[in-house]
């Protein structure tokens, strides 16, 4: 069991941490010269029905080729 350790430590590392902080920094804004921390619950309703829009999408898609 203490073998799996490393391979967890590693996973975390490596993707868990880099898809958090690409999480956070999706919601800040940004201009030419700077990014501005600006994390609002009205950004995070956006994001939430984008991701709804594609994955309708998708879904509509794969409809359209198994049908076909």
């Amino acid at each position: 069991m203490v073998a799996g350790h490393p391979l967890t430590l590693t996973f975390v590392l490596f993707f868990i941490v880099p898809l958090v902080i690409r999480l956070i920094v999706s919601f800040w804004n940004f201009n030419e010269y700077q990014i501005i921390p600006a994390f609002t619950f009205k950004r995070l309703r956006g994001n939430i029905r984008r991701l709804r829009l594609v994955h309708r999408s998708l879904h509509d898609l794969q409809d359209l080729l198994v049908h076909a």
